[in-house]
């Protein structure tokens, strides 16, 4: 992966693909079911479900550590998506039948996550790129919206992937020192 719009792009296009998931922003009328850590882009969306809707895909987790110590250079990341479904109100079986189709869908998606992180591991462009295996556990648990409106599960994980320590001369000044690491005699004689 090389930055959050990497990240973004690959969960929306996982949304996209989801046979559950009713979200193509190319129908006409536009069909959105995925939303980013936006809370207002959540809200605005969730406000506009109604019970026939399909399931939602929530981006809401995404931080890092830079891969700065050891020899593999690998990013610690945290990331996390929720699927949610609107419910009939005081339905209680309807919400146990939506928890369990959320927890159905977010398992595919888990499935295709460790997937595509050992498929894609050599491919520079890939988000994946550097990452097989290095996925950590996965961590579900049920998610329940203001009034238990929207009810679904949330997904917890960790990952890692390769970070690029090269320097990039061409983002720094040449006051900002030497250009090679090995020779402080610009700062010693100015």
């Amino acid at each position: 992966m090389s930055d959050y719009t990497s990240y973004t792009d690959y969960f929306e296009d996982l949304a996209t693909q989801h046979v559950d998931i009713d979200h193509d922003l190319n129908a006409v009328p536009k069909k959105k079911a995925f939303f980013r850590i936006n809370i207002e882009e959540v809200l605005s969306g969730l406000r506009s479900l109604t019970v026939e809707k399909t399931f939602n895909f929530i981006l809401v987790n995404y931080a890092y550590s830079p891969g700065l110590q050891g020899a593999d250079n690998l990013n610690n990341y945290d990331g996390g998506f929720m699927i949610v479904h609107k419910t009939k109100d005081k339905d209680f079986e309807d919400e146990k039948e939506k928890i369990t189709e959320c927890e159905k869908i977010a398992n595919e998606i888990i499935k295709r996550i460790k997937f595509d992180s050992q498929t894609q591991a050599a491919d520079e462009n890939s988000m994946w790129y550097k990452s097989q295996n290095a996925i950590k556990d996965f961590h579900v648990s049920i998610a329940r919206g203001p009034n238990f409106e929207y009810v679904g599960v949330q997904v917890f994980f960790q990952f890692k992937n390769f970070f690029d320590c090269t320097l990039d001369d061409t983002k720094w000044a040449d006051q900002a020192g030497p250009k090679d690491p090995n020779d402080w005699s610009i700062l010693v004689n100015p």
